[in-house]
């Protein structure tokens, strides 16, 4: 599965797979995949909770919507995934 943040003119997409209750494995987190880009209006948002140290710890998802700027866990269709395989934000390639 795929989910799209953007940071003033990238889109950071993130591949992802769950793999337990409330747990899932980051495959991919870069701003150079084209379809994050082509279907950024169609793909959830996300936001990656990170450590002091830019460790990877969590993964929000949310539903894309209108007016809605990110993820997080104040709306209510929101998700918050335990990250199984944390890294460095820019390690997961």
């Amino acid at each position: 599965m795929k989910a799209t943040e953007r940071l003033i003119d990238s889109v950071w997409t993130v591949e992802y797979e769950v793999v337990g209750e409330k747990k899932a494995k980051i495959i991919a987190f870069n701003r150079k995949d084209p379809e994050g880009y082509e279907k950024e209006s169609e793909l959830p948002r996300c936001n990656l909770t990170e450590t002091a140290d830019r460790t990877v710890v969590g993964l929000t998802i949310s539903p894309n919507a209108s007016f809605r700027y990110g993820a997080g866990l104040d709306y209510p269709d929101s998700k918050f995934y335990e990250v199984v395989n944390p890294k460095h934000i820019f390690s997961y390639r």
